[in-house]
């Protein structure tokens, strides 16, 4: 094919250019002055995507090559490559190599080490994915690495997107695709700066088509704290077979939602061949003495949540269907879709009406009309319909109610299984603040510069969940340590004195805890008078976002309405000398209202924190900023108390 013959003359030049560059030192001088703080480049990152038909099946060939240019010495970590795969895919062809400087010259030094090794993610109980691991020899100051390898993808609705960008700089990144006239391919180019990426067509004599699309002098991506997946940012390809034709007859793959649910909708037809006797025993057992729809859904729900471990398993086609819900429910362990699975099969044998749904999470930035191919999704939950409503059930979610789906899906698409013709997209909610609130509420008295106080403090929503979790992770004897953790304020010599707590992993109340405390040497006493930092819990007590240092947005888990009502007992002969003015910052996104009364011999704040949002981009930076200034401003004020004359 042409593109063969183009790519060969390109590498061609190519070598000859950089090489006859490298005899005289100019290559790595050049870069070092363009990339002063950089260790390594990459030159190049390509693939290419080759689809043919052979006989009557596709084939699917995807060509990877990537070159990288040390400039220093100082961080070789990219001199260890791993190629990941699957069952999915097979690795052929892998070629790699150092140019190491000799002289005006440069040597070449094969790598004959490679090394097949599982590639089991942290948490995954079963995985069937590996790695090709080997160690590029004789990296130093001036090598250039290149590998090259064949990725054999055996399904093609299992194509992988191409990002354009990487942790380094790249000069040049491309990607391409070729395929016959008898395959349609459809593509959505997203990320940002996506305008910097040239496209081509080519038409080939022979009725195939090649895309090519290419990029030169990508900046690195950074890493920072709190910013979402580079789905949101990097800019990527995801390309999709719609259809081929083959025996003179057009076959769907994926041209839109309707053949991505068709072929989900194949995986789970028919996983559930036995059992429902011995699971409905189980589910009357359950529900036996519930009253309403809602009083059923919620019994069989917290069964699943306690009598099921999440163990995660990717393992091929596994990877996609559930196990049958008899054998997860006497195990007593599966998947996101094996626990989604079985609590479906519950709740329809409790007489609901619940189905099988396939979400992705919020890394996942797609809708299914952008990406109607398995990219989109990396979950699976249960919907249930429940008097009027849709309800997004997550039974990986320990400690969720029926009425807050897990932080993760949150505003996500999710494709809800009907039957074999029928399905439909809904939204999951994103949970308003008003649920994710922290309320507390302390009497403070004045003991020499010591406070002590009595409280009481409460956890609804999200954070109620985060606390469950905390508590099922602590040491069990340790509940002091759990209840100062969430607690505490003032100074870190605050100290509990006495609590009670309800049960914080019950997830149909909220968390309650009663406290006494005492916080030693707050109250600074100077001359007769009492100055007392009265903001003893400085949430976001942050630095401004840095605009020079920060690229991309930031993501909080959920929507956030943070109470503190502090009460400041005034001491027998003294007087308020100075109150605090009331102070707020409103907006849509975040803000805080901070107010101060006195009544009789009692000094009262009430403090509101709020983030209603889930994401705060970059154009949002300056109002996060005069926000956080504000706040930390307020932080600063001091009651003041004196001595009556």
């Amino acid at each position: 094919m042409e593109y063969c013959s183009n790519m060969a003359k390109f590498w061609g030049l190519f070598f000859f250019c950089f090489f006859s560059i490298s005899v005289f030192g100019q290559v790595n001088a050049q870069l070092l002055e363009r990339f002063p703080k950089e260790d390594v480049v990459y030159l190049e990152m390509s693939q290419h995507l080759d689809i043919t038909i052979e006989g009557d099946s596709l084939q699917i060939k995807n060509k990877v090559r990537e070159r990288a240019h040390y400039l220093t010495s100082n961080d070789l970590s990219m001199s260890r490559e791993r190629i990941y795969y699957t069952s999915f895919s097979e690795i052929e062809d892998l070629k790699a190599f150092t140019e190491v400087p000799n002289g005006k010259k440069s040597k070449k030094v094969e790598v004959t080490d490679f090394q097949e090794k599982s590639a089991t993610s942290d948490g995954v109980f079963f995985d069937d994915s590996k790695k090709m691991e080997f160690i590029f020899p004789s990296v130093m100051s001036g090598a250039t690495t290149q590998m090259d390898y064949t990725e054999h993808i055996k399904d093609p609705r299992m194509l992988s997107p191409f990002f354009f960008n990487f942790y380094v700089p790249v000069l040049r990144a491309e990607y391409s695709v070729s395929f016959p006239a008898d395959v349609k391919v459809a593509f959505v180019l997203l990320g940002d700066n996506t305008e910097k990426i040239k496209f081509k067509e080519t038409k080939q004599t022979d009725g195939s088509i090649i895309y090519t699309w290419t990029a030169e002098n990508l900046p690195k991506l950074k890493f920072e704290g709190n910013a979402p997946s580079r789905s949101y940012f990097d800019p990527h390809i995801i390309l999709h077979i719609t259809t081929v034709s083959l025996g003179g007859s057009e076959q769907p793959v994926l041209r839109n939602p309707d053949d991505l649910y068709a072929w989900y909708y194949s995986l789970v037809k028919s996983i559930n061949p036995k059992g429902d006797e011995e699971l409905k025993t189980i589910v009357d057992d359950i529900v036996k003495g519930k009253n309403t729809q809602r009083e059923k859904a919620e019994a069989i729900f917290k069964w699943v949540q306690n009598n099921i471990n999440y163990v995660a398993f990717e393992d091929g086609m596994g990877g996609f269907v559930p196990r049958n819900a008899i054998d997860v429910c006497t195990k007593k362990y599966g998947d996101c879709k094996d626990m989604a699975n079985l609590l479906t099969q519950m709740l329809n044998l409790g007489g609901l009406n619940a189905r099988m749904t396939w979400i992705g999470t919020r890394s996942k930035p797609y809708t299914y009309k952008m990406v109607p191919t398995p990219m989109v999704d990396n979950h699976m939950i249960t919907a249930l319909f429940l008097d009027g409503d849709t309800l997004f059930l997550d039974a990986t979610g320990k400690y969720q109610t029926i009425d807050l789906p897990t932080d993760m899906i949150q505003g996500k698409e999710a494709l809800i299984g009907i039957d074999a013709n029928t399905y439909v997209i809904k939204q999951v909610p994103i949970i308003a603040l008003e649920t994710n609130r922290v309320i507390d509420s302390v009497r403070l008295v004045i003991n020499d510069t010591d406070l002590k106080g009595t409280g009481r403090a409460s956890w609804t929503g999200y954070p109620k969940v985060d606390a469950a979790y905390g508590y099922y992770s602590k040491d069990k004897a340790d509940d002091q340590m759990f209840v100062t953790a969430l607690i505490t304020k003032g100074n870190n010599k605050f100290k509990t004195d006495k609590f009670t707590l309800n049960d914080p992993l019950n997830s149909t109340t909220p968390l309650v805890i009663d406290y006494e405390c005492t916080i030693p040497d707050y109250v600074k006493s100077v001359a007769g008078k009492y100055y007392i930092g009265v903001n003893m819990d400085k949430m976001l007590n942050t630095q401004p976002i840095d605009k020079a240092k920060r690229t991309y947005s930031f993501e909080f888990d959920y929507k956030l309405d943070n109470n503190l009502l502090t009460t400041i007992v005034i001491p027998e002969g003294y007087l308020v000398e100075y109150i605090p003015s009331s102070v707020e910052y409103k907006n849509d996104n975040f803000g805080f209202k901070i107010t101060y009364t006195q009544t009789g011999n009692e000094v009262k704040q009430v403090k509101r924190v709020y983030i209603n949002t889930l994401m705060l981009k970059p154009t949002q930076f300056d109002q996060w900023n005069e926000f956080l200034n504000q706040l930390n401003k307020a932080y600063k004020e001091t009651l003041v108390l004196t001595k009556k004359p």
